[in-house]
């Protein structure tokens, strides 16, 4: 079901999204001046009682900020996707020509992890300020699961080239980065790709 995450504001409250974890995504901000907390149409007492984070003595509240938490994991996400598959051909193409490994040849592989793991730290923080741990079992569950085991497999493979330190390390890095890949894949929301 849907779950609201509110915020206190000058103006009144300040509805910035609900959770819908079947479709994945987050509607956008809705405000209601301070009449609107009664009656047909308005945010129930219920739903005020489920909001996240409000603080009731500070206005400086971070959860108006949820949605743009929620706009950086979205379009972020095509970033770190688009990088493991470059990263992961670019492994598998210097191992079939047989390119030794120099001093910084890690260099792709190295960033790929890098924005995987800042995409997780925006994950975590989404999962956290939208109450993760109270939506359906995918979102609750598999997701971050998932995430964790696609950077621990890109992690690894990344780990182990850097410490062979040779030719086969390109087939190494690039068969567990395009691993990572398909993991990722496989755990974000279907709704939520486009």
């Amino acid at each position: 079901g849907r779950h609201p995450v509110a915020a206190r504001s000058s103006g009144g409250l300040t509805l910035v999204g609900s959770v819908n974890s079947g479709t994945g995504g987050y509607p956008p901000a809705r405000r209601f001046g301070p009449g609107d907390r009664g009656g047909a149409g308005s945010v129930r007492a219920g739903e005020l009682r489920r909001a996240v984070l409000i603080r009731q003595h500070d206005p400086a509240c971070i959860v108006p900020y949820m949605d743009a938490v929620v706009d950086i994991h979205s379009w972020y996400r095509w970033v770190v996707l688009v990088v493991l598959l470059g990263a992961g051909i670019t492994g598998l193409v210097r191992a079939s020509r047989g390119t030794p490994w120099t001093e910084g040849a890690e260099r792709p592989f190295v960033l790929a992890t890098i924005l995987m793991d800042l995409q997780i730290a925006v994950g975590i923080v989404l999962w956290i300020g939208n109450e993760g741990w109270d939506q359906d079992f995918f979102i609750k569950v598999i997701h971050p699961l998932g995430m964790l085991l696609a950077a621990a497999v890109a992690h690894t493979a990344v780990l182990r080239a850097r410490k062979a330190a040779a030719a086969s390390s390109y087939r190494a890095a690039g068969i567990g980065l395009l691993a990572s890949l398909a993991v990722v894949a496989a755990v974000v929301p279907r709704d939520a790709w486009f």
